[in-house]
Parts: structure tokens; C-alpha cells; sequence
């Protein structure tokens, strides 16, 4: 059995063991919420699909900008990591 096999069963599972606990109001509610997610949920929900989506396959490619291996170490990181030690307790 495929990994992703297993967990679409494992998910199958839960899933029934979860409904077996809700009452029918309970259900009646999760059922309209899957039905009309709040605004919130779906703003959110698109974010992720385009987060996921930056390149053809689906899958996260870096951009023009990003740090290649060789490059120096940004000027503003140092500065940034330079202040986070100066706030860092010292052994007294």
C-alpha cells in the first residue's frame, strides 16, 4: 500500500470516529460551514492554492531574487541578527 494510500484511509477513519461523536445539530452545522465557509476561510483558502500553485507543477520555485549559494549575506540580516544578540541575557 502507497503512503499517501494509508493516509487517505487513516483520514477515512477519523473522519467516521469524528462523526460518531458529533450530535445532529452538531452535523447540521459542520454540514452548512463546509457548504458556505465564512469570507475569512475562503481568502484564506485562496492564499494557500496560490501559495502552492508559484510554479507550473504546483510546486515552490525560487524567484530572481532569492539568496543563491555564493552570495554575500545580506547587509540588512546582519544588522538584524546584530541587534537580537545585543538584546540576548549574558552570563553574569
Amino acid at each position: 500500500m502507497e503512503i499517501s494510500e494509508t493516509g487517505k484511509e487513516i483520514a477515512k477513519k477519523l473522519k467516521f470516529k469524528m462523526f460518531d461523536v458529533l450530535t445532529d445539530e452538531q452535523m447540521e452545522r459542520m454540514a452548512e460551514l463546509i457548504d458556505n465557509p465564512p469570507d475569512y476561510i475562503k481568502k484564506m483558502s485562496g492564499r494557500l492554492k496560490a501559495n502552492t500553485t508559484n510554479g507550473q507543477d504546483g510546486q515552490w520555485k525560487p524567484d530572481e531574487n532569492s539568496w543563491k549559494p555564493g552570495d554575500a549575506i545580506p547587509e540588512e540580516y546582519l544588522e538584524q541578527r546584530k541587534e537580537r544578540k545585543k538584546n540576548f541575557p549574558k552570563k553574569q
